[in-house]
């Protein structure tokens, strides 16, 4: 069971997140609870890259798909509407993991699902507890949860 508590990364934070995990017109973005698509749109209109959005919760889905409308990125961004892993249908450069409040049952098949070699910025507190030992890069990135302060969010080449 999965705790889908919605927040996401402020549409604002796009070229911050863009510079930190060097996402440009070459890369492919995999945002693993994306909502409603905001910031994914964002990152992809700021950077150029193709964007892959997953999100479980169906009304989430579904107003993703009319940003995706909206926004004019139906050939670039790829929308599905399951829990990850999924079937893809296609590679990706970068992984965005919004997975403050799973549990280590929940992050540890997303995380192992990740090629080696991707480019990866979550919020996972529990899979830090797994992973006490792996060098990752802290930062701050204000979310629409904590709107002043911001939340932890990690990076690190798997």
């Amino acid at each position: 069971k999965i705790n889908y508590l919605y927040g996401e990364i402020r549409k604002s934070e796009a070229a911050h997140i863009m510079n930190i995990l060097g996402i440009d017109e070459k890369s492919t973005v995999i945002d693993i609870g994306c909502g409603n698509a905001r910031f994914l749109c964002a990152l992809m209109k700021e950077s150029g890259c193709k964007g892959i959005g997953v999100e479980p919760t169906y009304e989430y889905y579904v107003k993703a798909q009319a940003r995706r409308k909206l926004k004019g990125l139906g050939d670039r961004l790829e929308l599905k509407n399951t829990h990850y892993p999924c079937k893809l249908d296609s590679k990706y450069t970068h992984a965005i993991i919004h997975g403050c409040a799973w549990e280590k049952s929940n992050i540890m098949p997303v995380y192992r699902a990740i090629p080696k070699g991707v480019k990866v910025f979550h919020n996972s507190f529990a899979f830090n507890r797994e992973n006490r030992n792996m060098d990752q890069t802290e930062f701050m990135v204000k979310t629409s949860y904590l709107r002043d302060l911001g939340t932890r969010f990690w990076y690190h080449k798997k």
